[in-house]
């Protein structure tokens, strides 16, 4: 219905049948008819926010799905699958179960630290990989309560494969790799909630590019 509402014109129609397919992703995956959607538009559902996928490794299988049906699709799997979001989930304690939040919303995004600060889970740093891999500054904190994703005061310095700690209110950020190599001299706080964002601490001893092991 998409292909049949675009090739016509039909841009409401075309915008209703992308939002069925984005709500029932699980069920159009298993239909024939996904298998001939062009790669750009494969792309464009797996990169909305408004995805819906009840199943982590689903975006992994209709990918691999789209590869066995077509060969030459070989060289679109690393482009689509790096399209996947990275899930979060919550345990209620009340229910027994897990609840699914909100995504990160960093596609592309390897090597982060996560720690958990009172009410709140924190994403610091990484390995982003645009046209080129670099090391981020990037921090992300997901607000428990509120259930949204909210931007943290950047790292003084980007770093990747790095630890970081949660300490009563503090959050402490150590090790790890910059694009030049080994983060050697600084190690950082922040104190969440507070205006002052970063501030060095006492060096690692013995620098380590991976200091969780």
């Amino acid at each position: 219905m998409m292909a049949f509402a675009w090739q016509r014109g039909c841009i409401q129609l075309y915008a209703a049948a992308r939002q069925v397919v984005l709500t029932h992703f699980s069920a159009i995956v298993a239909e024939e008819d996904f298998l001939s959607l062009s790669k750009e538009t494969v792309a464009d559902l797996l990169a909305c926010d408004d995805l819906v996928i009840h199943k982590d490794d689903l975006a992994v299988e209709a990918t691999l799905c789209r590869v066995s049906f077509d060969s030459k699709r070989e060289e679109h799997f690393t482009e689509l699958i790096q399209l996947e979001k990275q899930s979060l989930y919550q345990f209620d304690p009340l229910s027994g179960r897990w609840q699914r939040c909100a995504p990160l919303q960093r596609k592309n995004l390897t090597q982060y630290s996560v720690a958990a600060v009172g009410d709140n889970m924190v994403v610091i740093g990484g390995y982003f990989r645009d046209v080129l891999l670099f090391t981020v500054d990037w921090v992300r904190i997901y607000e428990c309560g509120n259930q949204r994703w909210v931007d943290g005061p950047a790292l003084h310095i980007s770093r990747h494969g790095h630890c970081s700690i949660g300490l009563d209110s503090s959050l402490y950020v150590l090790g790890g790799s910059m694009d030049e190599g080994l983060v050697a001299d600084v190690e950082e706080r922040l104190v969440l909630g507070s205006e002052e964002g970063w501030e060095e601490v006492s060096s690692c001893p013995n620098p380590n590019p991976n200091p969780n092991s």
